[in-house]
């Protein structure tokens, strides 16, 4: 049983599919409001979506998890995190990768379930991705797969103008935005201006080269030069040669 926070948005979006493509049992989200409990089912394909807006979120969590939550990917901290401590089961692992309801909170409650953790021997870490530079490589070649045959699906928030990049990551710490990612993208008139004035930046896109034997390699770059459809000119990846023949963005 595992449960996600923050099950909407960029890092939990992602995590419960993870979990789903990787054959756990059940993948329940969390997240605020009843159109994004719905896109965590229907686009993300969680099994069950709880709305934390709702009373009774330490109940409901144990409705939808009878036999305890196994693993936990905590992203909003607060009494979210209190009320899945309530619910954990024997042996379970806590991953403490955000605290988003606490960041720009005046004042912070204190957690009070954290004697579940004893009586049911269970163990929570922090987690940063910087950790894990080493397996970067990696880590893209698999995510870019699930994405390519479906088994991750996601979405992009584009904000036009570099201009508006301070309020764009504001944006992030509410409920404005459900996607993924955020972009600030503007029109540049030359690489000259590349600098100051760009398009699409921050963009990863696999390309396409050949090494011994001819075969095919992946690696991620930055592209300034993608058209802001994120599809590219002639409508043919330039992976094509590497991917299957139902490569889409």
């Amino acid at each position: 049983m595992v449960v996600v926070s923050g099950a909407a948005g960029a890092t939990g979006s992602v995590v419960g599919q993870i979990a789903r493509a990787r054959g756990a049992g059940k993948v329940v989200g969390i997240a605020g409001g009843e159109e994004k409990c719905s896109e965590v089912v229907e686009k993300y394909g969680f099994d069950e979506c709880v709305d934390y807006r709702e009373a009774r979120l330490t109940q409901r969590l144990r409705e939808a998890c009878p036999k305890g939550i196994d693993l936990y990917f905590d992203n909003v901290g607060g009494d979210v995190l209190d009320a899945t401590l309530a619910n954990i089961a024997m042996h379970s692992r806590i991953v403490m990768c955000g605290a988003i309801s606490q960041y720009n909170a005046t004042e912070r409650g204190g957690v009070t379930n954290t004697s579940m953790l004893i009586m049911r021997r269970g163990q929570m870490k922090g987690f940063i991705v910087f950790d894990f530079a080493h397996r970067y490589a990696e880590a893209h070649v698999e995510l870019a797969a699930m994405v390519l045959d479906g088994r991750i699906k996601h979405q992009e928030h584009l904000v036009p103008g570099l201009e508006h990049a301070p309020d764009a990551l504001n944006l992030l710490f509410t409920a404005a935005i459900t996607a993924r990612h955020s972009w600030w993208s503007t029109r540049a008139s030359s690489w000259t201006d590349v600098a100051a004035n760009f398009e699409s930046t921050a963009t990863p896109v696999a390309r396409r080269r050949r090494g011994r034997g001819g075969r095919c390699h992946r690696r991620w770059r930055i592209r300034r030069d993608f058209p802001t459809s994120r599809e590219p000119e002639g409508g043919q990846s330039e992976n094509a040669a590497c991917a299957p023949a139902t490569f889409a963005r």
